[in-house]
């Protein structure tokens, strides 16, 4: 998928901060909160390779991916690689240490002496999520998706907690901006349409702000909504994201719509069904959680 589409809405991080959040509620003095949030902002990074080891490694190839991405543990899998914070501490002289290691094994058909699948497939992950497909350059690292949950965390915990209009404008438009910064890292080709980057982004902006003020004025109106705590914020982020998708997506579900294949790979066009299906696929995932 184009990350230049993407819809980021903080799902990780998010979900950690609400049950963090729900524990401090129930007893402010334990000490489950913050273990909570750890564990779950941060801890299941470590999932990929616990679990790595209990999926039969395939042998190395470019070709296609390590995971079996025609099923959902595939997908799954492939994604935690893909935010795998480690790869952040991966030095210059290490990444060019697997590029070689790639190189050589796409000269030669062969893995070089001495390694094994495992040692050719780490070099892939390193290589893909710190050099950009398109310019060969390291990318920006807050920008990288390994930095995804690390720079979430604290944009969701002021989102979360913003309390004055201004408090929760500015906590919107942080948001939104690190999605455009994102996206402008993960952009899937050289040349960047600016318009089309910045146009999403203003939108989101204002919207995400409009959803956020508008959840404090229904509060303030209706104090039984205070019951629901924090999942009025949690509403107004994700009715933001979805809306980051929407607009960011335009052309997709309301224009060209997406290009669809045969089942041999042959292009059969343009199908503004199959994109309107896209966008409310990643909606549904990325913002409600459906798998």
């Amino acid at each position: 998928e184009n990350v230049l589409d993407s819809g980021i809405t903080n799902l990780p991080a998010m979900s950690s901060l609400l049950v963090f959040r729900t524990l401090r509620a129930l007893d402010p003095s334990s000490k489950k909160a913050a273990a909570w949030l750890a564990a779950g902002g941060l801890g299941f990074q470590t999932l990929p390779s616990a679990k790595a080891n209990e999926i039969s490694l395939p042998p190395f190839t470019l070709s296609s991916g390590r995971y079996d991405e025609s099923t959902y543990s595939g997908r799954l899998y492939t994604a935690l690689d893909k935010i795998d914070p480690r790869t952040l501490l991966v030095s210059n002289s290490e990444v060019k240490l697997c590029q070689d290691r790639l190189e050589e094994f796409q000269r030669t058909g062969k893995i070089p002496a001495g390694l094994y699948d495992a040692d050719m497939w780490e070099a892939r992950k390193a290589v893909e999520a710190i050099i950009h497909p398109v310019t060969k350059e390291p990318m920006f690292a807050p920008g990288r998706m390994s930095a995804f949950v690390l720079m979430n965390l604290p944009i969701c915990a002021i989102m979360l907690n913003a309390q004055s209009t201004a408090g929760v404008i500015f906590a919107q438009w942080l948001n939104q901006t690190y999605n455009v910064m994102n996206n402008y890292v993960n952009r899937s080709s050289l040349d960047v349409d600016w318009n089309e980057l910045m146009k999403p982004y203003g939108l989101a902006v204002g919207i995400s702000s409009c959803i956020a003020l508008g959840a404090r004025r229904a509060l303030a109106s209706f104090p039984s909504l205070a019951r629901a705590g924090i999942f009025i914020p949690y509403v107004a982020v994700i009715s933001a994201g979805s809306c980051n998708v929407a607009f960011t997506r335009l052309d997709e579900w309301a224009g060209r719509g997406i290009c669809i294949f045969s089942p041999e790979g042959e292009e059969l066009g343009m199908s503004v069904k199959a994109g309107q299906q896209a966008v409310l696929s990643t909606v549904a995932t990325r913002s409600v959680c459906i798998p």
